[in-house]
């Protein structure tokens, strides 16, 4: 049944101007889909594994943190300037976020309670604090477009498209660094095209170029090659990724080897006499061979598999990365059976790059608390652990 406030609303965003600057669309777009995406990790949380449940619940915590941030900063400029135009057309906005401040601390005391409790009542606590966080979202995807349709209205009719720009300015001015980077992480690879250029064009025309290059160097990993290509064409810039840019080499090399597990494709990325280290120590030939008697291993051991790049140093011919791997263990590892479980580990990789290819690879993993989360007391394969 049609709630008759909602398709009101929604007619309303539909009928807007698309042309005009939308101080809401970009931020908007990021923290739905960080939104959606928290909201997935806590309902498929494996509350057994305290590994697991601490990396969900760090995310949840980085999500509350960005909404009260954001709530912050429209309290601080853009309800003002609403008022300045509509005096008390923001009061039902203010009452939401005084809501959604009072939801964000019950969300808080609902995550420590889970994260100090045991057994069955762990499992109810991520209950509890699923279904509160899914009401919580869907309050804000409510307000969301509210905004976009009601506050957009008041500020379109107030305001030049240059002064909305001026303002949203100003909220960029008082994003801190670590906050630009979540927004960077959770808007950029959901926003259109146009948007994305649009969002970056504004940045570069209010920022020094030296800080601008930074953003831009930010935004280049979370978006693909070709985005990566289209945009800096769009932006006057050099490529934020190129074809050879050492980062994009060892994210394709990555990528093939232990998300796809495509060895073919892998070894378009490695040199001749490539070596895996961690891989020698086995007996395993250098070149592509070893990567022809390695991926298959751990295509058949791992499902649903993501790697996400945390930080990265580029120095000469060596790139360091330092990442989180997660995927499901669906069958035979060293001998270990499947488990089903999910795990998520952190790990920090070493490479050399020549003539564009991976040429040596070093790799320090969680294993212990890879271990602790598949429930197995070796991860070492059979041969080693006789020996």
């Amino acid at each position: 049944m049609t709630n008759p406030a909602t398709a009101s609303t929604t007619a309303t965003a539909i009928d807007t101007p698309a042309a005009r600057f939308d101080i809401y669309a970009q931020v908007h777009k990021g923290l739905r889909a960080c939104m959606a995406a928290t909201l997935v990790e806590v309902g498929r949380m494996d509350c057994g594994d305290d590994q697991a449940v601490k990396w969900v619940l760090d995310r949840l915590d980085q999500l509350l943190d960005w909404c009260v941030g954001h709530l912050q900063k429209e309290n601080q400029f853009v309800h003002p300037a609403i008022e300045a135009r509509d005096p008390a057309a923001s009061l039902r906005m203010a009452g939401e976020h005084a809501h959604h401040d009072a939801s964000i601390a019950q969300l808080r005391d609902d995550a420590d309670r889970l994260s100090r409790a045991g057994g069955a009542a762990r499992e109810s606590a991520a209950t509890r604090l699923y279904r509160q966080l899914a009401v919580f979202v869907a309050d804000n995807l409510a307000h969301m477009d509210t905004e976009e349709s009601v506050n957009n209205a008041i500020l379109w009719a107030g305001y030049t498209d240059a002064e909305l720009a001026e303002l949203h300015a100003a909220i960029v001015a008082a994003t801190s660094p670590s906050q630009l980077a979540v927004d960077v992480r959770w808007i950029t690879p959901h926003l259109s095209p146009s948007e994305l250029a649009a969002l970056m064009r504004g940045l570069q025309a209010s920022m020094p170029p030296e800080v601008f290059a930074g953003v831009a160097g930010m935004v280049g990993p979370h978006l693909p090659p070709q985005g990566r290509r289209w945009l800096a064409f769009e932006l006057g810039l050099p490529a934020l990724a190129p074809h050879d840019d050492p980062l994009a080499i060892v994210e394709r090399f990555i990528a093939a080897t232990f998300v796809r597990f495509d060895a073919g494709a892998a070894a378009q990325w490695v040199t001749p006499d490539f070596v895996a280290h961690p891989w020698a120590a086995y007996g395993l030939p250098p070149g592509p061979a070893a990567l022809e008697a390695v991926v298959p291993v751990f295509g058949n051991a791992f499902g649903e598999a993501s790697a996400e790049v945390i930080d990265h140093m580029i120095d000469g011919d060596r790139v360091a990365l330092r990442y989180v791997y997660a995927a499901r263990h669906v069958g035979d590892l060293f001998g270990i059976a499947a488990t089903g479980r999910r795990f998520r580990i952190e790990g920090i990789c070493i490479v050399r790059l020549a003539g564009g290819r991976v040429a040596e690879y070093w790799r320090e993993e969680d294993m212990l608390g890879l271990q602790r989360q598949l429930g197995v007391a070796t991860l070492l394969p059979a041969e080693a652990t006789a020996a």
